[in-house]
């Protein structure tokens, strides 16, 4: 979470900002999903610990439609 609020606490461009996040911050995650069983609520508390801060920072609208986050690409661009 610290190196996700450092990324967006800089002047980076929106897009800059999610791919620092993706290289940065992701691989602690990935990492520990391979090591520790995650039951859904957790899931659900990790979910929302990231998700606050990015309207905070201006990288989300607060009351935005959040299903959109977890459609594939694929189906996304039709």
């Amino acid at each position: 979470m610290r190196r996700m609020s450092f990324v967006l606490g800089t002047a980076y461009s929106a897009k800059n900002k999610i791919q620092a996040i993706s290289l940065l911050s992701l691989p602690v995650l990935r990492y520990n999903f391979g090591i520790i069983n995650w039951c859904q609520k957790e899931m659900k508390k990790l979910d929302r610990k990231i998700r606050k801060p990015l309207p905070i920072h201006g990288q989300n609208q607060p009351k935005a439609d959040i299903d959109h986050w977890y459609v594939p690409r694929k189906q996304e661009e039709t």
